[in-house]
Order: structure tokens, then sequence, then C-alpha cells
């Protein structure tokens, strides 16, 4: 390990290695160049998936690893480990096997257009800010819209149930809500959701996210309508008002070069924006974030949905992006109308 990070060997640097014992077999002892090393084994079996990601990048000692060699790390073995183990995540079926329960509250909306599918993890009182809003928007009060809420998280699911069926009971809005039965990561919440819901037209949903105004949902769907197979987002804006996602770039950064992803408008007025747009029209961008994504559910699955790879979550977006380009899909930032979600 020593040699992949670049540093120095030292008594508590430590090392890592795979072992591959017959049935039966155990590892007790472990001698390095003639000296007893000491032994700690960590049996991950058992482990949901993002507790051995957790379990594997604590043995890398990420506070001692310089940022730079990181790749050279994963390429030495700890990349192909998180693939594998994540292989069998990336089946449908195992979305199914993560539901716990399902509850229905409102109006149903036979008829609904999309589904706005919304992950909660940790938090989840974002849930009346998207009451209020959704309830005074038309495209919700009609039934074009459905909402869908996968409890990522165990610790939460008592609490926010319990104000659903106080709440929620009478309510206009058509909600369902899927708890899963252990927190399994940004990724598998938001392909469960993406499974469960039954509109041809999907809107993924960070729970900060939250509309300036109604009718934001409109020139999505249409734009999504005129060019199909697209993967669309709204433009996010900050608190102050200024961009916080008008598209994202990968591109090097560092001494060493290495490929970020870089939110090229990040901090700018809305009204620079202009320039890359200046009817209001779509503009194509190279990567989107998963914050809010509008695309069609058949295809997003038929994609294999968000990599469960990345473990609690960072970086579905970019790879999503990537592939979605290489299977001839179009990615771009909705401009139409001014309807703009605020990232919170």
């Amino acid at each position: 390990m020593a040699e992949q990070l670049g540093l120095t060997a030292s008594t508590d640097l430590g090392f890592m290695a795979e072992v591959n014992l017959d049935l039966g077999e155990t590892l007790s002892q472990l001698w390095i160049g003639g000296h007893q090393q000491s032994l700690d084994v960590r049996d991950l079996k058992g482990y949901p998936y993002v507790g051995v990601v957790d379990q594997l990048l604590q043995a890398c000692q990420p506070g001692l690893t310089p940022v730079e060699r990181a790749p050279d790390l994963f390429a030495a073995g700890l990349g192909s480990a998180l693939q594998e183990l994540s292989t069998p995540l990336q089946e449908q079926q195992h979305c199914w096997t993560l539901i716990q329960q399902r509850h229905h509250f409102g109006r149903q909306a036979p008829e609904a257009d999309i589904t706005v599918v919304i992950p909660l993890y940790r938090s989840w009182d974002f849930i009346l800010g998207h009451v209020a809003g959704f309830s005074q928007d038309p495209w919700f009060i009609e039934q074009r819209v459905r909402l869908l809420y996968v409890v990522d998280d165990p610790t939460i699911e008592t609490e926010m149930l319990g104000w659903c069926r106080g709440q929620l009971r009478d309510e206009l809005l058509d909600v369902t809500v899927v708890t899963l039965q252990r927190n399994s990561g940004f990724a598998l919440a938001c392909n469960t959701g993406v499974l469960v819901a039954e509109t041809s037209v999907v809107c993924l949903l960070n729970s900060d996210v939250l509309p300036i105004q109604s009718g934001w949902m409109q020139p999505l769907f249409r734009t999504l309508l005129m060019m199909p197979g697209s993967l669309l987002a709204p433009l996010l804006l900050t608190d102050e008002g200024q961009i916080q996602h008008g598209g994202m770039e990968m591109k090097p950064v560092g001494v060493q070069a290495l490929p970020a992803c870089v939110h090229l408008l990040k901090g700018l007025d809305v009204e620079q924006i202009e320039q890359l747009s200046p009817d209001g029209l779509p503009y194509d961008v190279d990567l989107l974030s998963g914050a809010a994504l509008v695309f069609e559910r058949d295809r997003f699955l038929g994609l294999g949905g968000f990599n469960p790879v990345f473990g609690r979550g960072d970086f579905e977006d970019l790879d999503l992006s990537r592939r979605w380009r290489q299977s001839g899909g179009l990615q771009s930032p909705d401009r139409l109308g001014g309807d703009r979600p605020d990232g919170g």
C-alpha cells in the first residue's frame, strides 16, 4: 500500500491484501519478510454493500492518501473488487427485494403522465415544503403528476409514516411512500423508485430541491415529447438566486491533471445564461447533475439506471450521463418558460 500511495513505509501505514482460502481454512498468523505482523481480519459477509464500501475505504486510510494517488489505489485492485461486489445489485430483481412496505395516501391519479421520485435519507421534513408547493400546482391538482417517496433510512420511517397518516389521508395529491429494509445508497433508492413508478416519464428529484413557482413540470414534459430519448434537467439555483447547476464538464484539474466534474456556470446570474440560450430553448451539455432529472422510464431502466458501485452516493449522475450519451441520447438543461426549481 505504501508503494501505491507514494508514501514512505511506516509502522502505522498498514497494507491490504486479498487471501483466497479453501472451505474450512482459517488465517491465524501473517508474516512478511520474516517478521510477524499484527493481523486484522474483517469478515464482510452479511454487510450491506454500502457497509462493505465503508470498510474497504477505511482500510485504505483515506486521511493518509494523497488524492493524486487514489486512481492508482483503485487500479491496484480496490476498483475491481467494488465492481465485482456491486454487480448483483444492478439486477432489477434486487431492487424489488429491498422494498419493506408500500403505502398510498391522498387521491389516486390513474391517468398521470409523470411520477416524481424523491429519495429520503436522514431528514424527511422536506416533504412539508413539497406538499405545500405541489398542492398549488395545476399539473398536480389535475392529477397529471404522482409523488413517490423512497425512504432509504429505517430510522426515519416511523415518524414520517405517522405524519403521512395524519396529514395526507385526504390530500388531493397522489402520494406513494416506499420504505426500504435498510439504507442501500442513493443509486439503489433511485433505481427502486423508478422501477416502482408506473408512468412512462419519471422526474428524479433530490429532497432539498424545491420549485420556485408552479407549472415547472410542463416545459420539461413538453421538451421530452419534442426530443424523445433525451435526459433533461431544469436550471437549479441557490437560495440567493444564482446558478447552482446548468450543466457540467469533465476537466483536468491540479498538478496531476486528475479528471474532475466542473460546474462551469455555477455562481453566475441567471441572465448570463442567455449567451448559451438566447432563445430560451434547452441547450446541450456534456453532463447533468442527478439532483433533478427528467427522462423516459424504460430508457433509464434499459441502461441499468444508476450504477450502485459508488456506495452511499456520488458520481452516479456523471456515469449515467456518459452512458446516456453513448447510447445516443441527448442531455439538456431546460430553459423553457423560465421555470426553475431552486436547489436548497
